[in-house]
């Protein structure tokens, strides 16, 4: 079996306007190709300015900017490249930001119950040992740690996709995996300085590739 990322992208957090970052200022900045484009801005159900083109999606309401990869590959230029490009064109400070990677590995061969049973089950886990233990029983692991500027929340936990049956009213499962959930939290340290809030949002966006390839190594387990 082998990983798939589904999801990639950095999340910016602040204080913005979102009618200043619309279509025409990412084409004019060069931030999204106008050939690009494949559907019309709008205005998403979390309230703010929604540009899409065939490598990116960047939304952006009062409180964030989000720019993901509209189909997530393992190379990060597309993203980074574009927060780069927006971090000297925002006019305030940004108070923290979030890296995001979400990968599946499917179950193949297995299911999902004996699978995450092989990964995480354990009987020195009381919890496991004494409640969940039966073969409907499918299992999942949250961690935490610091790494390098941030604090990294990996949530792990078997999925099941759905997909109606016509004429029934009925589903049935299409695919089952485990997805591994990585968000890196970076709170800023300097919030009033906006020279130094750039240069620290910089230092942590230019080391995107080391948060990348400690996801790797972790997925590399289970390739």
């Amino acid at each position: 079996m082998s990983s798939s990322i589904q999801v990639q992208n950095i999340v910016l957090v602040g204080f913005f306007n979102p009618s200043f970052f619309d279509k025409h200022f990412m084409i004019k900045n060069q931030i999204i190709k106008e050939e690009e484009i494949v559907s019309v801005p709008f205005i998403g159900d979390f309230g703010g300015t929604i540009v899409t083109s065939s490598i990116l999606n960047i939304a952006v309401n009062q409180f964030q900017i989000i720019v993901t990869e509209s189909t997530p590959t393992n190379n990060r230029n597309s993203i980074v490249a574009a927060v780069q490009k927006l971090i000297p064109l925002i006019d305030n400070c940004i108070t923290a930001i979030g890296l995001n990677l979400h990968y599946v590995v499917p179950t193949e061969n297995s299911t999902i119950h004996k699978m995450t049973k092989k990964y995480f089950y354990s009987d020195s886990i009381s919890l496991f040992s004494k409640f969940f233990n039966d073969e409907d029983c499918a299992y999942g692991v949250y961690c935490s740690r610091e790494f390098k500027q941030s604090r990294l929340k990996l949530d792990v936990k078997p999925i099941i996709t759905q997909q109606y049956v016509l004429g029934t009213g009925e589903t049935r499962p299409v695919n089952e995996g485990v997805a591994f959930i990585f968000n890196f939290h970076v709170d800023v340290i300097e919030k009033t300085d906006i020279v130094k809030n750039k240069n620290e949002i910089m230092s942590c966006i230019n080391d995107y590739e080391e948060y990348q390839f400690f996801c790797s190594d972790i997925m590399s387990i289970y390739n």
